[in-house]
Formats: C-alpha cells, sequence, structure tokens
C-alpha cells in the first residue's frame, strides 16, 4: 500500500501544479489574440481616415482645376497600397463656390455658406470606415479649410492655405 500511496501524492502534485500552468497560458494566449485584433484594427481605422485625407486633397486638386462648376456623381479611387480608397460625391457634399448666399447641405438649412463647398469624403481601409467633413471656403487669395471628423467628437479645425 505504501508503493500506491506514493504515486497517488505523485498524481495530485502534477495535477496542481498542471492545472493552473494550463490556465495561464490560456490566458495568455487569448491576450496575445485580443492585442493582435486591437492592433489590427487600430491600424485599419488609420488608414482609412488617412485615405480621407487623401480624398480631401484630391477633390480640392479637382475643384482648383474644374472650378466651381465642379460636381461629380460619384468618385472612388483606389490608393496604391491596394488595401485603402476613398469616396465623395455631390450627393450628400454640396458645391456652393459659385453662390452668392447660403445654401441648405447635409447639416440643415443655409449651413453651406457662399463660396464654399461643404465636402464629405469617406475613406476605407479593410473593415474600417471613416468619414471626414470638410467645409472649404474661398477667401481672396487664400483657401479657408474647416475640418470636423464625423466619428470624433472635436471641436472645428481652422486652416489657411496660400
Amino acid at each position: 500500500m505504501h508503493h500506491s500511496s506514493k504515486r497517488g501524492l505523485a498524481l495530485i502534485t502534477v495535477l496542481l501544479f498542471t492545472v493552473p500552468l494550463v490556465m495561464m497560458l490560456t490566458a495568455a494566449l487569448r491576450l496575445v489574440g485580443y492585442g493582435t485584433f486591437t492592433s489590427l484594427t487600430y491600424q485599419d481605422r488609420m488608414e482609412a481616415f488617412y485615405a480621407a485625407e487623401a480624398g480631401v486633397v484630391f477633390a480640392l486638386e479637382q475643384l482648383e482645376a474644374q472650378g466651381a462648376s465642379y460636381t461629380p456623381g460619384d468618385v472612388q479611387v483606389d490608393l496604391p497600397n491596394g488595401r485603402s480608397r476613398f469616396q465623395y460625391g455631390f450627393g450628400p457634399s454640396v458645391n456652393n463656390l459659385g453662390g452668392s448666399t447660403s445654401v441648405s447641405g447635409p447639416r440643415g438649412s443655409a449651413t453651406v455658406p457662399a463660396d464654399s463647398v461643404d465636402l464629405i469624403v469617406t475613406g476605407r481601409s479593410g473593415a474600417a470606415e471613416r468619414k471626414v467633413e470638410v467645409i472649404i471656403k474661398r477667401v481672396a487669395r487664400s483657401i479657408l479649410i474647416t475640418l470636423s471628423l464625423a466619428e470624433a467628437e472635436s471641436e472645428p479645425l481652422e486652416m489657411s492655405v496660400f
């Protein structure tokens, strides 16, 4: 009997060390998986935001080249990285560069001032989508851009481009 009690004690000792070890290993693997998922989601969201910013620059170039009458239906451009793209159109966006009074825009009545464009650009990357809304106002020899992020609750940022 003495021999079998040693085996039983050895089995209990092995189980006491193995069970917590397996539990810690499982928890560590879950944390690593969650961290990787969070990192990839963040990367997709940032790439989508940068794609939306690229769309704003692209639209500015088109407005400068084609003038106040530029109102395309839908523009979608795939970016060189192969994962990201941006899209905008003058359905939700409003071009009032040729106007002398405020007009209605996506935010309500008389929200797009004269000589302005309310531009909404959607950037996509992977499963992420970010929207950027800018109001571009022609002022003498400069362009005033008011930027508000549709997803973030932040104060508008104003900057002048010469």
